[in-house]
């Protein structure tokens, strides 16, 4: 009996192709591509924007802009705004003031922070405390890209790429993400070295000191980026020691450190001392700036006012309410607005101040629960945290910003990108995943889109405040200059109306109101450049006499409750009179009122030009005498 052939053995699998650094190379910048295409997609509108409300100060009429002030250190509000007052000088220089110029600066950046944060959840993602995670994820390949897309179409970050004076804010988160990136690269080099020295015990070669080299270059990166946060706007500084400060305690090998301490010491060579001291100079060269920059560049000062100013507490009650608007706005980007109007707390007896501070103390508590379950989510939510709470420490008359949470967002999307990925959908698909995420990516773009939209229009933006807030003032005034501007005399005459009723109702709201109250001087400040245009528009209509009456009677009410030497709205007022008594030629008159103006507010750029306007044997009268 013939028995059968025995099978042949089947050919064995060809070996998969290794991926070349080509490859990688190519697929990371597609990646990065779509990245600047959705950003582009979401804000390009913004290209289209006027100047507005905070720029006119800022930029358009700013004396560091127009005199070229690279280093100014006159004035605490922007003397210390390095970067972006170059990049304005130096547009002013170029292409003078040409809005889409300004804005394509603040588009520019945030792609720029979108990639940063491709980089920085790259990093993130190497992490050993992080890689084992998203190992079998359906995120593993692509929990970078998704952070960067969701955060560079975010809604809620619509206000930083349309308001061109908030480049501040954007250069700061730059360099924020960037520090915080590069000390992700520095943990992760030094570690892929140390680590197996460490366990095996046996002295590192030359090549492993040659890294850990590599490691102290991504340190000293991570050193430059905060010192750049810290020149591009003042709390960049304390957001950057905050950001560095949540990586070490969650990521520093608190079990690990005598082991690391000695195989430090075997490393008994001219490259360990080498090592040695230049992370000895980088890190007092960090301590140093930090020390030095916190304490002339007032963020000790702020920290001081907890405990001496009178009215901290109520900003503190305040900022407790404020807390959650933010975070449910993080996660649903609706109901946004350019200029938010909100009263604060003026009683202990505002139970939603108090719930709003007992939810912030159980979600601190919660993270403290991350912190010894589950330290990746503990770090992403400390990191999103805290800007938010930082805006405890520093009181003004704006409680209710959108911009100040962009410092947040980035660590928002790796937040809620990695919870995605790693708790709610560990078992589908990469493909169904990359499908809702996209679904969410182009909703979110859509959003923004429209935001851009309504950026577009100056009068389109200002009623979207109005229906949101109609006891709102400051945004009218920016409406008047506009009619002014367009020589809509009766328009602008006709709005005074509603504004002095509006202030009427504002003045209302507080007398019955217990708890909350609105901040009646940032009101009262745009009800008198209100009052400016009403008075511009009876000059010009031949009714001088008229605006002068209106803003003596206007001066002599407020005198009354304010001190008319402090602030400059009343400067606005003494130059607006001015103006008309030199219309009616009496020189005089109009001198002092000039003199009165600049002294309330020397920095003013209209009211030297008026001066130039009246008879040589005047002006001497209208410089205020200097001491």
């Amino acid at each position: 009996m013939e028995t059968a052939p025995a099978a042949k053995p089947a050919d064995p699998a060809p070996a998969a192709k290794p991926v070349t650094w080509k490859r990688r190379l190519v697929h990371v910048l597609l990646l990065m591509l779509l990245i600047v295409g959705a950003g582009f997609a979401a804000h390009g509108l913004c290209l289209k924007n006027p100047f507005y409300l905070d720029d006119q100060a800022h930029i358009l009429k700013s004396v560091r802009v127009h005199n070229a002030d690279w280093f100014d250190k006159a004035t605490k509000a922007t003397g210390h705004r390095v970067i972006p007052y170059t990049v304005w000088i130096i547009l002013h220089k170029s292409v003078g003031f040409k809005a889409p110029a300004f804005h394509a600066v603040n588009l520019t950046i945030h792609i720029l922070t979108a990639l940063a944060t491709y980089f920085a959840a790259r990093e993130f993602a190497r992490l050993n405390e992080i890689k084992g995670l998203l190992a079998k994820t359906p995120i593993a390949n692509s929990f970078a890209f998704w952070s960067a897309v969701i955060f560079v179409v975010h809604t809620l970050n619509s206000e930083v790429v349309n308001y061109a004076s908030q480049a501040t804010i954007a250069f700061m988160n730059l360099f924020l993400v960037l520090s915080v990136g590069a000390l992700f690269r520095a943990i992760n080099t030094a570690r892929e070295w140390w680590l197996p020295v460490i366990a095996s015990g046996d002295p590192p070669g030359t090549r492993s000191k040659l890294r850990l080299f590599g490691s102290l270059w991504w340190l000293l990166a991570t050193f430059l980026a905060t010192a750049l946060a810290a020149v591009s706007k003042q709390p960049g500084i304390a957001h950057a020691v905050a950001n560095l400060a949540i990586i070490a305690i969650v990521l520093c090998p608190w079990k690990s450190l005598p082991a690391l301490a000695r195989s430090l010491r075997m490393w008994r060579s001219p490259a360990a001392t080498a090592v040695t001291i230049s992370a000895g100079l980088i890190l007092t060269a960090s301590l140093g700036f930090i020390f030095y920059w916190m304490s002339n560049y007032g963020l000790f000062y702020f920290i001081k006012r907890i405990f001496n100013d009178p009215e901290m507490g109520w900003h503190l009650l305040t900022q407790a309410r404020v807390f959650w608007s933010y975070l449910w706005r993080m996660f649903l980007p609706v109901r946004l607005c350019s200029d938010h109007w909100i009263p604060i707390t003026q009683s202990t007896g505002d139970v939603g101040a108090w719930v709003g501070a007992t939810g912030i103390v159980l979600l601190i508590a919660f993270n403290v629960y991350l912190f010894r379950r589950h330290r990746a989510y503990c770090m992403l939510l400390a990191l999103t945290l805290a800007p938010l709470l930082a805006r405890f420490l520093f009181r003004n008359q704006e409680p209710f910003v959108e911009y100040r949470t962009y410092p947040a967002m980035p660590w928002l999307a790796m937040l809620v990108t990695f919870f995605a990925g790693v708790t709610v959908v560990p078992r589908i698909r990469p493909r169904n995943f990359a499908i809702g995420a996209t679904a969410v990516a182009a909703g979110l773009a859509a959003l923004s889109a429209q935001r851009a939209s309504t950026w577009n229009s100056a009068r389109d933006l200002v009623a979207d405040i109005r229906k949101k807030y109609p006891l709102h003032v400051r945004c009218q005034s920016y409406v008047q200059a506009i009619d002014f501007s367009q020589r809509k005399y009766h328009s602008v005459i006709d709005r005074q109306v509603q504004v002095r009723k509006t202030m009427g109702k504002i003045f209302a709201h507080n007398r019955e109101s217990k708890h909350r109250k609105y901040i009646v001087a940032r009101s009262l400040n745009s009800f008198m450049f209100c009052e400016q245009y009403n008075a511009y528009a009876l000059i010009e209509l031949k009714k001088p006499q008229k605006a002068i009456d209106r803003v003596t009677e206007v001066i002599d009410t407020l005198s009354q409750a304010i001190n008319t030497d402090q602030g400059k709205a009343f400067a606005v007022l003494f130059r607006v009179r001015g103006k008309a008594h030199a219309s009616l030629r009496q020189f005089d008159k109009a001198a002092a009122d000039y003199r009165r103006a600049l002294e309330r507010m020397p920095t003013d750029l209209e009211t030297p030009r008026l001066i130039m306007a009246l008879p040589p044997q005047f002006r001497k009268a209208a410089v205020p005498v200097k001491e």
